[in-house]
């Protein structure tokens, strides 16, 4: 194809560890590099950028990029009267295009995740989910900016889920009922925002929710 052939180099390692009490852990560490990447959705920033600070285009630039980070989460068996995970990231993508770079729109620094399901008896369980991410970078007009720009406010959201079970034999066989709730409470989300050197003003989703009713069973 025109341009020649896109290429990445990635690697990563990680490690587990049991933890007393039926709890585990496990922490990766991730890298990868980007070269010569028709990458237009991740560089949508710094295109405008560009075409804001000289009248130039990335258009027909390839784009260069390095995003790494480390992964840590602790868990405990769902099978258990109370398990659950906790989960966070930490990373950075950046890309590089032509005289300029600055952070891949998708990049966010913090995403944590803890969830919990407990076990009330008599079949019935109980759970529910934090989601917590920090911003993604807004635009911005000139290049220097454009390095570290400013970023969308932090989002964050409660799930909730109860599910009962009858079983026809155990364990195998059985139907069940949950009723689950996402963003149970209400929060609303800036997807996008644009600042200049005065003040930003952020795109604002929602509130999105999603209850949902749903019978499962297996046999």
């Amino acid at each position: 194809m025109a341009g020649g052939l896109q290429k990445a180099v990635q690697y990563s390692a990680g490690v587990n560890y049991e933890l007393p009490a039926g709890f585990s852990s496990s922490l990766a560490l991730f890298q990868s590099a980007f070269f010569n990447m028709t990458d237009l959705i991740s560089i949508i920033q710094l295109q405008q950028t560009a075409e804001t600070d000289n009248g130039s285009s990335l258009s027909n630039y390839r784009t260069g990029g390095h995003a790494y980070g480390a992964e840590l989460m602790i868990r405990r068996s769902l099978s258990r009267k109370l398990g659950g995970f906790v989960s966070y990231t930490l990373s950075h993508s950046r890309r590089f295009a032509g005289r300029v770079d600055g952070p891949a729109t998708t990049d966010r620094t913090h995403v944590l995740n803890v969830a919990v399901l407990y076990d009330l008896g008599k079949n019935w369980r109980l759970g529910g989910r934090v989601l917590f991410y920090t911003g993604i970078p807004a635009q911005v007009a000139y290049s220097e900016a454009a390095r570290h720009p400013p970023r969308t406010p932090p989002f964050w959201r409660l799930d909730f889920k109860l599910e009962k079970r009858w079983y026809i034999k155990r364990p195998n066989r059985w139907w069940g009922l949950n009723l689950e709730v996402l963003n149970t409470t209400l929060n609303k989300e800036q997807l996008t925002g644009s600042c200049n050197a005065f003040d930003c003003k952020y795109d604002e989703l929602g509130p999105v929710t999603v209850p949902s009713l749903a019978f499962e069973g297996a046999f």
